[in-house]
């Protein structure tokens, strides 16, 4: 027993008493400082995450109001005629009782090849709906235009065309239009360029896109608003076959114009 008491004493007693350790305030420095070091790689990171998130939403934004300048610009660049205005339309219930009203902004484009002319294009998103957190959706819908056997004017055709509507962008909350035009002596108004306004935003960040679009055709533009059920658009029809069907001189060449250089801002 006292042999086995000299083992254990010396394997863990008098010999190992002076080796050294950490100490109590050793212990207590190494876990401050472990912990200011924690602390500053999480706001790295966490500042590095917020950098990324920013940049990334930024170009999502700026790859959406760029789709949506391209669309427009494709359609507005070569076009015979085009319109803009924001339009108050009455909603009613399934029994024909008013129950309030609609806001939408629109810009009707009739495009100048052959086979485009038999239709109207309408971009247009819902203001009341911009003015929320997820902003509006652009819209694109295509209209067949006809000849009214009984009146010889072109209308719009009531058939519904197939996957007549499609989306174009997410998140707009304005678009807007300044429209360099003259007037003929005629009284047709011609649009010379347009500077197109964009402006899209999500929960983090808004962003705004302005282009200016040179019409290489001098378009027939209506410059007058209308403000109600679409009656703009019927104008821009009526105004457009009008010039092409001889009514009025085709007066797209300066040459025989009076101009008057104005500018139209729609939106």
């Amino acid at each position: 027993m006292k042999k086995l008491k000299e083992k254990f004493n010396k394997s863990f007693g008098a010999e190992n008493s002076n080796k050294s350790g950490f100490t109590l305030v050793e212990l207590i420095i190494a876990v401050s400082l472990l912990a200011v070091v924690a602390v500053t790689c999480g706001m790295l990171m966490s500042s590095a995450t917020n950098i990324w998130s920013s940049t990334d939403s930024r170009e999502r934004l700026q790859y959406k109001s760029t789709a949506a300048q391209v669309f427009l610009k494709e359609y507005l660049s070569d076009c015979a005629a085009y319109c803009d205005d924001t339009i108050v339309s009455n909603v009613y219930d399934g029994e024909g009782n008013l129950t309030g009203s609609s806001s939408a902004y629109h810009i009707f484009v009739i495009k100048r090849n052959d086979e485009d002319l038999k239709y109207l294009y309408d971009f247009y998103y819902d203001t009341d709906e911009a003015d929320s957190d997820a902003g509006a959706t652009l819209y694109l819908t295509k209209t067949k235009l006809k000849i009214d056997p009984n009146t010889g004017s072109m209308v719009r055709d009531s058939a519904a065309l197939e996957n007549a509507t499609q989306p174009l962008a997410t998140g707009i909350r304005s678009i807007s239009t300044q429209t360099e035009l003259y007037r003929t002596a005629n009284g047709v108004d011609y649009a010379n360029n347009v500077k197109l306004i964009v402006t899209i935003s999500n929960s983090k960040k808004q962003y705004t896109k302005s282009n200016l679009i040179a019409l290489r055709s001098n378009p027939i533009y209506v410059a007058e608003k209308s403000g109600a059920n679409e009656t703009i658009a019927d104008t821009l029809i009526e105004k457009y076959y009008g010039v092409i069907s001889g009514v009025r001189d085709m007066a797209g060449q300066a040459a025989t114009a009076t101009t008057e250089a104005t500018t139209a801002e729609g939106g």
